[in-house]
C-alpha cells in the first residue's frame, strides 16, 4: 500500500504556516480561559482509546489541519488494512 508523504500533501503548507504563527506564541492557559469547552472539543475517543489533547499546545485550527493531513496521506485506509 502506497502512502503519500506528509510533506507532499496539499495541506502541508497550511500546517507549516500555522506552526510558524502559533508555535512559539501559543498560550495554553489563555486558550483554556478563552474556551471553556476546550477539553470537550479536543478530546478524542474510540472504543479502546481516550485521548485528551486539550493540554497540548494545539489550537482547533491545527487539529483540523492534522485531521486533513491524515486523510490526505491515506492514514485511515492504512489503519483499516492492518
Amino acid at each position: 500500500m502506497t502512502q503519500l508523504r506528509c510533506d507532499r500533501t496539499a495541506v502541508w503548507p497550511d500546517l507549516l504556516a500555522a506552526s510558524r504563527q502559533q508555535g512559539t506564541t501559543f498560550d495554553l492557559q489563555k486558550a483554556f480561559a478563552e474556551d471553556a469547552g476546550r477539553f470537550a472539543k479536543l478530546s478524542q475517543q474510540s472504543p479502546q482509546v481516550f485521548a485528551d489533547l486539550s493540554k497540548n499546545l494545539l489550537s482547533l485550527e491545527v487539529e483540523n489541519l492534522l485531521f486533513t493531513l491524515a486523510r490526505q496521506t491515506g492514514l485511515e485506509a492504512h489503519r483499516n488494512a492492518m
